[in-house]
């Protein structure tokens, strides 16, 4: 996270506190990097089956920028395993939720990890010094 950004959400959470919420710190039972790699498998599993059709079109796919023709190009080579495979930790993520849910009546949770940047930046590249991997994982 962008430095600052995570004592902000601290800080957020005292109103919680104050109307007689009960806080507490947790971190899901679960393999995050194993989340984050079916999340973006069925991300261009699904990108591609909708937006192939531009990719397909010559000059549809020169109006396209690079990070859409990487992600139809990367959801037009998956195997049918690597999307069931994916769609197993999905339904693996759904159960570690539904298991929260019955101990917690809310997860708050920050929605970014990098403050406002310029509208001419394309997505942030690095984050706290973190090299992103993909131009979703500042999302």
């Amino acid at each position: 996270m962008d430095a600052g950004l995570l004592g902000i959400t601290e800080q957020a959470l005292v109103h919680f506190k104050t109307v007689g919420c009960t806080v507490e710190s947790i971190l899901p039972q679960f393999d995050l990097e194993q989340l984050w790699g079916a999340w973006l498998t069925l991300r261009s599993f699904v990108f591609a089956g909708g937006n192939a059709q531009h990719y397909q079109s010559p000059e549809k796919r020169a109006l396209l920028k690079p990070e859409a023709v990487w992600e139809i190009e990367r959801g037009l080579s998956l195997s049918g395993n690597a999307v069931f495979d994916a769609a197993k930790v999905r339904s693996a993520w759904y159960q570690e939720l539904n298991r929260l849910f019955e101990q917690f009546d809310f997860l708050v949770m920050p929605a970014t990890q990098v403050f406002a940047f310029q509208a001419e930046q394309h997505w942030p590249q690095t984050i706290a010094g973190k090299k992103m991997d993909t131009y979703h994982r500042w999302i």
